[in-house]
């Protein structure tokens, strides 16, 4: 009792969030109302391998997992009564705190400076190639032409690589806004926007989509998401001639948004793989579908596929419908969002340097 009084008085205005327990982590006190009530001992670990024990003999910090955007950290101090351990006082990370963090990380800074480096060298290499084209293809015909389009696709995924992992620490850290819009206007700008780019190289680009579905969501994550479906229907597809659909429709009181194509198919290895950030690598991989996993895990969706080997992939996004319905006002206008370098339009495609062309 001495003791939760004196970490009561030390912890009860301090803006650490600090929970104490008891030997067995029941929990005695927190000092913000939004802490756990019950820590949750098979959601905690040292490493993936690493299951978590009792007891804490010394302070150390451990994993605590939630769903993908609320994984947080505990540190865990224990608190000894004659040798023995009775307590632990434990200091609470959100992902947020965790984010924050990390972003004042000179090895932080100087990984997304790395990965700037290797945008730009990629982007030199294209123009590299763009240089090239018309002396080569003329000597070698066919031949360079070949060479010529597997290496803007090998630059492509690689490049697309990168954005997206700087697109995934959003997921991580939960920093982003939502708000109540169009998803169908959404969708149809990617389609003006992808659509061109994709019919360009020769790609028949389809798309039906369903006016006025609503949903709540943040814009730049689902554009970015889309983009990677459509690019990667496109890149996974050795047909000589390619073909993508994008569908947005509604269907059971769910909202059903799907990208399919003619093109290689994937194995259930592959697609649980792919769907897993950061799980095991891949040369090809693009960390594309494991943006779309992120996506639905953080607005209650589900990703599925369907997929014949040789003949077509769909991949589709389903979400609950919002009881909402259409917004009761269309009149208020908004500043349009300053343009971000490696935003949906360019995100992929290089900062205006279209690699498949």
């Amino acid at each position: 009792m001495e003791l939760t009084s004196s970490v009561k008085e030390i912890y009860a205005q301090s803006e650490e969030n600090i929970i104490l327990t008891d030997a067995e982590l029941n929990v005695i006190w927190k000092n913000h109302g939004d802490l756990p009530d019950v820590i949750d001992i098979s959601a905690l670990c040292d490493t993936p391998e690493n299951a978590f024990i009792l007891p804490v003999e010394k302070t150390a910090t451990f994993e605590y997992k939630g769903r993908f955007a609320d994984s947080a950290a505990m540190r865990f101090e224990p608190l000894r009564d004659n040798g023995i351990i009775r307590n632990y006082l434990i200091h609470y990370y959100s992902c947020m705190d965790i984010e924050r963090l990390s972003d004042k990380s000179g090895y932080l800074r100087f990984k997304s400076n790395f990965l700037g480096n290797i945008r730009m060298e990629l982007s030199k290499m294209l123009a590299m190639l763009d240089s090239q084209k018309n002396s080569f293809s003329s000597k070698a015909g066919t031949e360079y032409e070949h060479f010529d389009h597997e290496a803007r696709l090998r630059i492509l995924k690689t490049f697309s690589a990168t954005v997206n992992m700087t697109e995934l620490a959003k997921y991580f850290s939960g920093n982003f806004t939502t708000e109540y819009q169009s998803l169908s206007d959404i969708c149809g700008e990617v389609c003006d926007e992808e659509g061109n780019l994709l019919e360009e190289d020769g790609c028949i680009f389809r798309y039906s989509i369903d006016p006025c579905i609503y949903f709540e969501t943040n814009k730049s994550l689902i554009k970015n998401v889309l983009v990677n479906l459509l690019v990667n229907a496109y890149m996974y597809n050795n047909k000589e001639q390619r073909q993508v659909e994008l569908i947005l429709k509604t269907e059971d009181d769910r909202i059903i948004l799907s990208v399919s194509d003619n093109g290689n198919g994937m194995t259930d290895d592959v697609w649980q793989a792919a769907i897993t950030p950061f799980g095991k690598y891949s040369s090809s991989e693009a960390l594309g579908l494991a943006l779309a996993k992120c996506f639905c895990d953080r607005f209650d969706g589900e990703l599925s596929y369907r997929s014949e080997i040789g003949k077509r992939t769909c991949v589709t996004m389903s979400f609950p419908c919002d009881s909402r319905g259409l917004p009761k006002e269309f009149h208020v206008s908004r500043m349009p969002p300053i343009p971000n370098p490696y935003g949906s339009t360019y995100c992929i495609m290089a900062k205006g340097l279209d690699p498949l062309k």
